[in-house]
C-alpha cells in the first residue's frame, strides 16, 4: 500500500517537473529526477513542486543566469566595447587629419624628443587603439568562426563574411555621391556599423569561449582610457584653431562635419564605458554562480 502511494507521488512529481520552464529543466531536471529516485517523495514534495512552479516562471531571469548566459552577456558587451572603439578611432583619425599638421603620417609617426607633446600623444593613440582592437576583438571573431566551423553553422560564417564586405560596399556608394568629401567619413562609419551588426548576429547562436571572453574583457579596460586621452588631446587642439579656421574662410561644412564626428566620438566613448560596466557585472555574476555550483557539488558529496 505504502509502496503504491510512493510510486504515485513519484509519478505526479515527474509530471509536475515536466511543466517547469525549459531552462529550469535543462539545469535542474536530471538532478531532481535523481533525487526522486533515491528519496521517496511525499505529499509535501508535491506541494513544494507546485508552489515553486509559479516562481520558476516569474523569475526566469534567475534560471537563465547560468554560465553560458553570462558568457554570452560578457561577449555581447565586449563586442560593443571593441565596436565602439573601432568607430571612435575612425572618427578620431579623420578629424585629426584636418587639425594636425603632421597629417596622415601621424598614424606611423615615431616618438621623438623633438616632437611636441601633442604629436607624441596622437602618435601613441594612433598606434594603441588599432592594436587593442586587433588583440581583443580579433580573438572573439576567430573563436566564433572556429565554433561555427565545428558546429557547421554556415549561416553564421556567411554573416562573418558579409561583415568584411559591407564596409567596402558602403564606401563605394558614399564615394559615388556628390559632396564626397562630406559623406565619405559617414559612409565609412555606416559600413562599420553594418559590419558590427553582422558580427553580432553571427555570434549570438554560438557558445562563447570562456578563456577568450575573460581575456578580451580584461584587455578592454584599456580601451576607454586610451579613447579619453585621444579625445581630450584632440579637443585641446581643436578649440584654439576653430577661430583661425573661420577667419581664414575655411568651409563651414568642414567644421560641421568635424563637429558631428566629435559627437560620434563622445557617444562611442560613453557606450564603451557602459558596456565595460555591464561586462564586469556579468563577470561578477559568473564568478558567484561558479562558487554556488561548487558549494552545491560539495554539499551533494557530503550528503552521499
Amino acid at each position: 500500500m505504502h509502496k503504491n502511494k510512493y510510486m504515485l507521488y513519484q509519478h505526479w512529481a515527474r509530471y509536475l517537473i515536466s511543466f517547469y520552464p525549459t531552462d529550469w529543466r535543462e539545469r535542474y531536471g536530471e538532478e531532481m529526477l535523481m533525487i526522486l529516485e533515491d528519496a521517496q517523495p511525499t505529499l509535501k514534495t508535491l506541494l513544494n513542486l507546485l508552489l515553486n512552479l509559479g516562481d520558476a516562471y516569474f523569475h526566469q531571469n534567475l534560471i537563465t543566469g547560468r554560465t553560458p548566459h553570462m558568457l554570452q552577456r560578457m561577449r555581447s558587451n565586449e563586442l560593443t566595447i571593441y565596436g565602439s572603439t573601432l568607430i571612435f578611432f575612425v572618427a578620431w583619425f579623420l578629424v585629426q587629419l584636418h587639425f594636425v599638421d603632421t597629417g596622415s603620417r601621424v598614424l606611423f609617426h615615431s616618438f621623438s624628443h623633438n616632437s611636441s607633446l601633442f604629436t607624441n600623444i596622437v602618435s601613441a593613440v594612433s598606434c594603441l587603439l588599432p592594436l587593442l582592437i586587433l588583440l581583443g576583438g580579433l580573438p572573439i571573431l576567430l573563436a566564433a568562426c572556429w565554433q561555427a566551423l565545428r558546429k557547421r553553422e554556415f549561416l553564421s560564417l556567411l554573416f562573418c563574411l558579409l561583415s568584411l564586405i559591407s564596409p567596402i560596399a558602403v564606401l563605394v556608394i558614399a564615394l559615388s555621391r556628390p559632396y564626397t568629401w562630406f559623406f565619405t567619413p559617414f559612409g565609412i562609419l555606416l559600413g562599420l556599423v553594418i559590419s558590427l551588426a553582422f558580427i553580432t548576429y553571427a555570434v549570438q547562436k554560438l557558445t562563447p569561449s570562456r578563456r577568450v571572453t575573460q581575456y578580451a574583457l580584461l584587455l578592454a579596460t584599456l580601451n576607454p582610457l586610451v579613447m579619453v586621452i585621444g579625445l581630450v588631446a584632440l579637443l585641446l587642439r581643436i578649440f584654439p584653431t576653430l577661430a583661425t579656421l573661420l577667419m581664414a574662410g575655411d568651409s563651414l561644412l568642414y567644421i560641421i562635419r568635424d563637429d558631428l564626428l566629435v559627437f560620434i566620438m563622445i557617444g562611442t566613448l560613453l557606450l564603451s564605458l557602459l558596456a565595460l560596466k555591464k561586462g564586469f557585472q556579468a563577470r561578477s555574476t559568473l564568478a558567484a554562480l561558479a562558487e554556488k555550483d561548487l558549494q552545491a557539488g560539495q554539499a551533494m558529496q557530503n550528503s552521499q
